[in-house]
C-alpha cells in the first residue's frame, strides 16, 4: 500500500512538473522507485530471519511475560511466536514510516508548487489547472481516507501491546478494519474520481438495458 502510494505522488509530480528528457529526474526516477522495492523486501526477509525456532521453552517465556490469558490459547496447536525481541521490528517500521510521510508530504507540496507557478507564468490554462488541482484533490482523499483504516487500529494494536492488555475483541476488530482498507479504498475512489465513477455507472445502465431489452417469445403449438 505504501509503495502504490508513492510511486501515484511520484507519477503526479512527474507529469505535473513537465520534465524534459535530458532532466536528471526523467533518468533516476525508476532506480529510485526500484530501490524502494528492493530495500523493502530486504526487511521483509531480514525480519522473517528473526522468527525464533517455535520450542516449548520460547512458548514459556513467553507466556511468562504476557497477561493471564484464556486457558485455551495455552494450549493452542495454531499458536505461534514471531518475535522474541521486538527492536528491529519497531525500528524498520518508524523508518519505513518516516521514509514514506516525508516522500509523499514532499511530492504533495512540489506538485501544488508546480501548478501555482505554472498557472501564474502562464503557462498552464485555468481549465487546466482547474482539472490538475480536482485531480489532486481527488487522490489526497483517495489516500487519506483510508489510511485511517490502517492507523487507528494499528495504534490500537500497538496500545495493547504495550500494556499488555488482552482484549481479544479489541484485536478482532482492529483487524477487521486493517482488513477493509482495499474495500474502503476501492469505495473512496469510486466516489472522488468522476472518470471512475461515470464508468461504473455507464457500466450498470449498459447491463440494465440489456436485460430491458429482452424480448419474450412465446411458442404455440399448432395444430398439424
Amino acid at each position: 500500500m505504501c509503495m502504490s502510494t508513492i510511486s501515484i505522488f511520484e507519477n503526479r509530480f512527474y507529469v505535473v512538473s513537465s520534465f524534459d528528457k535530458n532532466h536528471f529526474w526523467t533518468f533516476w526516477r525508476r532506480p529510485w522507485l526500484a530501490a524502494h522495492y528492493i530495500a523493502f523486501g530486504l526487511m521483509l526477509y531480514h525480519d522473517a530471519q528473526l522468527v525464533p525456532e517455535q520450542t516449548k521453552e520460547l512458548f514459556n517465556e513467553i507466556f511468562r511475560e504476557l497477561p493471564c490469558l484464556p486457558e485455551f490459547i495455552y494450549h493452542s496447536p495454531r499458536f505461534v511466536a514471531i518475535h522474541k525481541d521486538y527492536m528491529f521490528a519497531r525500528v524498520t517500521i518508524f523508518i519505513f514510516m518516516f521514509t514514506f510521510t516525508s516522500e509523499v508530504s514532499f511530492f504533495a507540496v512540489s506538485m501544488a508548487r508546480n501548478l501555482m507557478k505554472q498557472l501564474e507564468s502562464k503557462k498552464m490554462a485555468p481549465k487546466t489547472y482547474r482539472m490538475q488541482r480536482s485531480f489532486f484533490n481527488a487522490l489526497v482523499i483517495q489516500i487519506s481516507l483510508p489510511m485511517v483504516f490502517v492507523v487507528i487500529p494499528l495504534t490500537g494494536v500497538l496500545f495493547l501491546r504495550y500494556t499488555n492488555i488482552y482484549n481479544q475483541a479489541m484485536t478482532n476488530c482492529c483487524l477487521i478494519a486493517i482488513g477493509a482498507h482495499g474495500l474502503s479504498s476501492t469505495t473512496i475512489m469510486l466516489i472522488a474520481h468522476r472518470p471512475y465513477r461515470q464508468t461504473v455507472l455507464s457500466w450498470m445502465k449498459w447491463r440494465d438495458g440489456v436485460s430491458g431489452s429482452r424480448v419474450k417469445v412465446s411458442v404455440t403449438p399448432m395444430p398439424i
